[in-house]
């Protein structure tokens, strides 16, 4: 029986492909900067306005069910240029009030930058590169030996416009998360873990009015052999974008964007085995400095 990780595998390749062949040069476009820059996670190739200033927030809820902590990344986005994008944050774990073996840390420091190669493909396809960063600042009460390592990931992304309405966007996402072997908040001395590759791929469905709906799906793996060191994930989401009268956000400033995403495992890495097959996280971006432009055509804000 063919595991679902090799057809996931097989289905991000052809896709990757597809979008590379297609690659040409084109001139400079809204395109980049117009569409959202991350999807429940996962960097896409869009990046920020020039001068535009993000503030998100990601609280993990779904720590609150099986977990001793409560993880609240918290990262400022800033664009440099309307092609180059760069990011810091923190990620601290507070205590989860409703578990009884309550633990917290100081957790993350966490950096990024993104490039973004000029819209192609009629305007329709684009392309980044980045690099993102990841410090614990202290001992990370998670049972992943990784977690406790500080990590810097590099990644390749590409993202097609598949009708020309802008409802429809698939994208594909290379990274790799490598380990600082010489790095880490580890109290003892151990073989340091592997690092991971991660794949990621999905679409985004944008019709007009203010939600937008997707759905992605991710594999990870040390060996690339569709073994047991390989993770399955499945990850549809939600995002509401509350309109100008809109209570509370109406008094406030700025554009506002939440989402909703459900993980289900269907395969896990061994050191996942007793973390639950369901994860929830919730995500408020707050764009500061700009208005709550929600375009009545649809397009990926």
């Amino acid at each position: 029986m063919i595991k679902p990780s090799k057809i996931l595998i097989s289905a991000f390749s052809c896709a990757l492909l597809c979008s590379a062949s297609s690659l040409r040069a084109g001139e400079n476009s809204p395109f980049g900067t117009d569409f959202i820059q991350t999807f429940s996670g996962t960097e896409l190739p869009f990046t920020q306005n020039n001068s535009e200033l993000n503030i998100e927030i990601r609280p993990k809820i779904g720590d609150l069910l099986d977990e001793p902590f409560i993880r609240l990344p918290i990262e400022l986005e800033y664009g440099f240029t309307p092609k180059l994008e760069g990011s810091i944050g923190v990620i601290p774990f507070l205590e989860n009030p409703f578990h009884g073996d309550r633990a917290s840390s100081d957790g993350y420091f966490t950096f990024g930058l993104k490039q973004r190669i000029d819209a192609l493909e009629n305007d329709r396809l684009a392309v980044s590169v980045g690099l993102n960063g990841r410090l614990p600042l202290d001992t990370i009460p998670s049972d992943w030996q990784r977690d406790q390592y500080d990590s810097y990931t590099p990644f390749f992304v590409a993202a097609y416009e598949i009708d020309k309405s802008g409802e429809w966007t698939v994208f594909s996402n290379v990274a790799y998360e490598l380990l600082d072997k010489d790095n880490n908040q580890m109290p003892y001395l151990i073989e340091a873990p592997n690092s991971l590759a991660r794949f990621t791929t999905g679409f985004i469905h944008h019709p007009p009015g203010d939600l937008r709906y997707g759905l992605r799906f991710l594999y990870i793996t040390e060996d690339f052999d569709g073994g047991t060191n390989d993770g399955l994930k499945i990850i549809p989401s939600i995002t509401w974008y509350p309109p100008d009268d809109t209570w509370f956000f109406r008094s406030i400033a700025g554009h506002f964007e939440l989402t909703l995403d459900v993980e289900y495992a269907m395969e896990k890495l061994p050191e996942q085995a007793e973390e639950s097959d369901i994860g929830i996280n919730f995500k408020v971006r707050w764009n500061l400095l700009r208005k709550n432009e929600r375009a009545k055509e649809a397009v990926i804000r």
